[in-house]
């Protein structure tokens, strides 16, 4: 089988983005053929079937969370984040400790001037692995910023920490889920496990955190 390089880089603010995973995807077989992530400077490279129309797609989930897709031709592909938003998430609630290191998960629902069909790359098998949603974000303080493609988001946080039974000193167990979430003093609406909310300009997303037991 004769195989081709393909490469390029992943752009946001016109600026490399390093730490995006880039797949090659076959739309026609609906299969991702290879991936790799973007180094410094947002270079990324593969090598692909030859005999492949492909498709190259990031999924970006770092300072800068969104897709970008293109088709390679050779190596020098640009894939361009384009527009983003400043989300700020603040997480809240009497029963989080201030150890406590919840997890903020995003989803994208539909990115504004993006073909919906980019979305099924989200969670498509990588190395026989399903991906689940694009960013997973452990946030370190209680507020938490990112910049966003436009669009329509799904967001849910938790805490889900189990002591190890041989540290005596260990915290207690505790399982915290994302119980309200507002933005601009309104409440979200829930949808599968977790909130839904539009993005088209800066925005403060207010999340609470309580027991699920």
């Amino acid at each position: 089988m004769s195989e081709r390089r393909i490469g390029g880089r992943v752009v946001h603010r016109g600026a490399g983005l390093a730490g995006c995973q880039v797949l090659a995807a076959d739309p026609a077989a609906g299969v991702v053929v290879a991936d790799t992530e973007t180094g410094a400077g947002g270079a990324w490279e593969l090598t692909v079937p030859g005999d492949r129309e492909l498709l190259a797609v990031a999924r970006c989930r770092g300072a800068a969370i969104g897709l970008a897709a293109g088709t390679p031709a050779d190596d020098d592909l640009q894939l361009d984040v384009g527009a983003t938003h400043e989300l700020t998430v603040r997480l809240e609630g009497d029963e989080l400790p201030d150890w406590a290191r919840p997890i903020v998960q995003l989803m994208p629902l539909h990115l504004d001037g993006r073909d919906d069909a980019l979305l099924r790359w989200i969670t498509a098998p990588v190395r026989q692995i399903s991906g689940g949603p694009l960013a997973r974000v452990t946030a370190e303080a209680r507020t938490l910023v990112r910049a966003l493609q436009p669009g329509n988001w799904w967001i849910a946080a938790g805490v889900e920490h189990v002591p190890d039974a041989r540290a005596q000193d260990m915290p207690a167990d505790l399982r915290l889920e994302t119980v309200r979430a507002t933005a601009a003093g309104r409440e979200l609406p829930a949808a599968r496990g977790g909130y839904t909310f539009g993005l088209d300009g800066p925005l403060e997303v207010v999340l609470t955190l309580a027991s699920s037991r």
